[in-house]
């Protein structure tokens, strides 16, 4: 059982140290903090635990829709701050 104690402590530092890893091979990061970020061409989903204020970053300039609402958030950004309540969902649009 000692083994899975050092995999839990791993998991639970591996996000920060690959976020820093891609970072430093500039690839893109779509969020600087701990959140579920699923993403494509068209569309981000995330989800925030923690909620709070986030700035989600996009790779170029989008228009930015919230797919649950149908409210454009903004007409050309390539970063949106976000406000989210813990444990929400927010997938957008983007155009």
């Amino acid at each position: 059982m000692s083994h899975l104690g050092g995999v839990q402590r791993f998991r639970a530092k591996s996000a920060p140290l690959l976020r820093n890893i891609a970072q430093a091979a500039s690839c893109h990061v779509y969020s600087g903090v701990g959140d579920v970020v699923y993403a494509n061409r068209n569309s981000v989903a995330l989800y925030a635990p923690g909620g709070g204020s986030l700035t989600q970053r996009l790779p170029r300039k989008k228009q930015v829709t919230d797919l649950f609402s149908g409210r454009v958030l903004s007409p050309r950004t390539k970063e949106l701050p976000l406000q989210m309540e813990p444990n929400t969902t927010r997938v957008l649009e983007l155009e």
